[in-house]
């Protein structure tokens, strides 16, 4: 299956500690921290059908198909879902969502293991005034406590040279390493292509 992710962290518990800056309603530069959490049935239903682009029924049975193939005779545990996402910044407050949902199960004694990766994304930010075009996306579960993200895509901007700030606006993307890809009429176009990975650390309950 394919999947996306950029940068390098380890996310140790519930909580990573790596933090970006996105822009409020207001264009005001905030920090999105990642994270990981658990979530409804409910919730990866919904983030499954923004992740595959399937309808809600589809996303259902998928969700459903899953849970009863991890119920057998011999093995009894309850199942539940985590999101992880991780914030990507391209420079100059360009961000890229990346995450995915993990399948978990607990025993009776608490125990837990991931069972199976659900689904996989890479997308550009609420506030994104940018185009994200992903090149590929992998996740992968290794062992049973570990999930290993890979991602690489090409943000392209446009900036109008005629607006005051963007003479600053053009400065800053290039400073961070944004090329100049061409310029029709009024604007000016940038890109810049990046890969980045990381790791989920599950903790053994």
């Amino acid at each position: 299956m394919g999947r996306l992710v950029f940068c390098f962290i380890i996310a140790v518990s519930f909580l990573t500690n790596v933090f970006v800056c996105g822009k409020d309603a207001k264009g005001v530069y905030v920090e999105k921290e990642s994270y990981c959490r658990t979530i409804t049935k409910q919730q990866a239903i919904d983030r499954l059908m923004l992740a595959e682009n399937i309808t809600f029924t589809k996303a259902e049975t998928i969700i459903e198909n899953t849970r009863n193939g991890y119920k057998t005779n011999q093995e009894r545990f309850d199942i539940y879902y985590m999101e992880f996402i991780m914030y990507h910044n391209f420079g100059a407050n360009i961000i890229v969502e990346t995450g995915c949902i993990l399948i978990v199960s607990r025993d009776k004694s608490g125990h837990e293991i991931i069972r199976s990766i659900l689904c996989e994304w890479a997308m550009a930010d609420d506030t994104a005034s940018y185009i994200w075009r992903g090149a590929y996306c992998i996740s992968e579960l290794q062992g049973t406590n570990k999930v290993y993200l890979r991602a690489r895509g090409v943000i392209e901007v446009a900036v109008d040279k005629s607006l005051p700030e963007s003479m600053n606006f053009r400065n800053e993307l290039e400073s961070v390493g944004f090329a100049l890809s061409s310029f029709v009429g009024t604007k000016y176009y940038y890109y810049k292509i990046e890969s980045w990975d990381t790791n989920y650390y599950h903790p053994f309950i």
